[in-house]
């Protein structure tokens, strides 16, 4: 019955979405992972893989520990205590004192430069960011090493040929040996001797250039001086120089070398390190200009072929990847493969995989060259049985 003048008002029961309780909030993703291992980081055997050599080391090593915090998101202070090498270990490890406030005894963790893997927060420990290493560039000691030892090893091999690199002009600047053609050609010269693989802490790579005389009419004006430019506008200064033509031939063999001529050693590789080349003249001669520099367009190394292998059937690892460096030889073949870390039996199916890829090669100018590389090897799933 309705009356006049009175407004009826229903009082409804709330939906029953509305009398549920709210979801609790969602946890955040944790920043980094945490092992479970108690020993991760916190004994010399099982030091945190963080990669980059002795080039990258520090501001890896650095970049890793920023990240970390205590359990309540206490900021840690680290101090390094150098390093160790216990036996059976076959590279360096880095050592550092890591406190925070409420801690009663530091934290001793031990850091490895020379392996990458996934980096990990020590148990005990969380992080205020992500980790974000990234994949570290090649490691140059080892990529001497690997150089060296394909260089020995291709130097023998049936049709080996790796002529010098043209510094191309109007007329000819010269010809280049990177590291890796002086020491095949060396290999090959003496195959009972081949050369020996740098140690770490003296990087031996040497670049040997021919620079070619200017002439004008009956006059000839040799090189005074040659450098290397580099990408940043640094210059490196040779080593040695040699102006007597028989000397310059031998540093040439096979190779008409015109009279004149100019060489000079390098203690650094050219190529690798992207550089150009000056030469200087005394007496400019029919230009302007008392120097000419050489114009080598550097092109990267690109992957034609690179499928990821299966994950072994028996692997409850978990590592979703392992780092690899190799080297990409003149022909677009990888060599020298070396897994950084990763359980065994995932880094030989690892370095296996790598092997039968393929690329183009790096390339200064015309020229191959070969360079060492890093690379990230994924698994797709294993095949059922």
């Amino acid at each position: 019955m309705m009356f006049p003048g009175v407004t009826l008002i229903l009082l409804m029961a709330p939906p029953v979405w509305a009398q549920q309780p709210a979801p609790p909030p969602s946890s955040p993703e944790p920043l980094c992972s945490v092992s479970t291992d108690p020993t991760y980081g916190l004994s010399v055997e099982r030091a945190v893989p963080v990669g980059g050599g002795a080039m990258y080391a520090a501001a890896r090593e650095h970049r890793y520990l920023d990240a970390l915090r205590g359990p309540k998101g206490d900021v840690v202070r680290y101090t390094r205590n150098g390093s160790t090498m216990p036996p059976g270990i076959d590279d360096p490890v880095d050592v550092y004192t890591v406190t925070y406030d409420g801690l009663e005894t530091p934290l001793i963790l031990y850091l490895d430069a020379y392996h990458f893997s996934e980096a990990k927060a020590p148990k005990g420990l969380v992080c205020a960011k992500p980790m974000s290493l990234g994949l570290p560039p090649p490691d140059q000691f080892l990529g001497a090493e690997q150089l060296d030892a394909l260089a020995a090893e291709i130097a023998s091999a049936p049709g080996f040929r790796a002529g010098p690199v043209d510094l191309e002009g109007d007329p000819p600047i010269g010809w280049l040996l990177d590291a890796f053609r002086v020491k095949s050609r060396r290999s090959r010269v003496s195959p009972a001797a081949p050369v020996a693989a740098a140690p770490k802490q003296t990087p031996s790579v040497r670049t040997t250039v021919v620079a070619f005389p200017q002439t004008c009419g009956s006059r000839v004006v040799a090189p005074s001086a040659i450098a290397l430019l580099g990408p940043d506008g640094q210059v490196v200064d040779a080593l040695a120089t040699e102006t007597g033509l028989a000397a310059v031939r031998a540093r040439f063999p096979g190779q008409e070398i015109p009279a004149g001529s100019t060489a000079a050693t390098f203690e650094a590789d050219a190529l690798q390190l992207k550089f150009q080349v000056r030469v200087t003249f005394a007496d400019a001669a029919c230009t302007t200009t008392p120097t000419r520099d050489s114009a080598l367009e550097y092109l990267p190394a690109q992957l034609i072929e690179s499928p990821m292998p299966a994950r072994p059937a028996d692997d409850a690892s978990g590592v979703p990847w392992v780092a690899v460096q190799a080297v990409i030889d003149h022909q677009g073949a990888f060599q020298q493969v070396r897994a950084l870390g990763g359980p065994p039996a995932l880094a030989r199916v690892a370095e296996t995989a790598v092997r039968a890829w393929k690329a183009r090669p790096q390339r200064a100018g015309p020229a191959p060259i070969a360079a060492p590389v890093m690379l990230q090897v994924t698994f797709t799933a294993s095949a059922p049985h």
